[in-house]
């Protein structure tokens, strides 16, 4: 039975200026590097059987930093965030002055009702990857990770590590925005072969 740990890198300089990064990288800040050891310790504890990771350096190093030597580490491409095309490396507010076509954020959903993804043919940023893309590569790393007989943990980014867990916990994509997976945070999910179950999010920084 999987047990998986999905984990997002640690807090970058581009996080905290608010950037579109995806296929591009960023430095740790100093809080990233307190929630790295952090990371570090409790994937020590776990004692994992293997660990995936995307292969941008944010979550790479991360990875490199917390697996135990005797534990194989294997880069996924999959797991790299999304590619965010014209946007890259803009900041929120550059990109809506630019005027860029946005398509990462959910439509405003009517009273009551989830909020629809947009177009899925569409591509996410001008230049970038589509939805369908998009999630049909996450799909691709949930059938990897329940595929594996044992504890997991999946290193990668805020909008491919959510995607991840509502694909994992057959949720539709747009159930991605339902809840926070913010950096350094880890969402632990145990699965048999009927049903996988969302055991806790939390952040190994704040629970030291």
């Amino acid at each position: 039975m999987p047990r998986i740990f999905v984990i997002r890198h640690p807090e970058t300089e581009a996080n905290v200026e608010r950037r579109y990064v995806g296929r591009t990288d960023s430095q740790w800040t100093e809080r990233g590097r307190e929630q790295a050891k952090a990371i570090h310790a409790f994937v020590h504890g776990l004692d994992p059987d293997v660990v995936l990771s995307s292969p941008s350096q944010r979550a790479l190093k991360a990875a490199h930093v917390a697996t135990p030597c005797a534990v194989p580490l294997r880069v996924v491409e999959e797991l790299r965030e999304i590619d965010f095309g014209a946007a890259e490396g803009l900041t929120f507010d550059e990109a809506r002055v630019l005027g860029l076509a946005m398509r990462y954020l959910p439509s405003t959903p009517q009273k009551g009702a989830a909020a629809p993804l947009p177009d899925a043919s569409g591509e996410i940023a001008p230049g970038g990857e589509t939805w369908s893309e998009f999630i049909a590569r996450i799909d691709f790393v949930r059938r990897e990770l329940l595929g594996i007989d044992g504890t997991v943990c999946a290193f990668t980014h805020g909008g491919a590590g959510r995607a991840l867990v509502a694909a994992l916990l057959s949720l539709p994509p747009e159930a991605m925005w339902s809840f926070a997976l913010p950096t350094g945070g880890v969402a632990e999910i145990v699965a048999d072969d009927e049903r996988a179950t969302l055991v806790r999010l939390f952040s190994p920084l704040q629970e030291e």
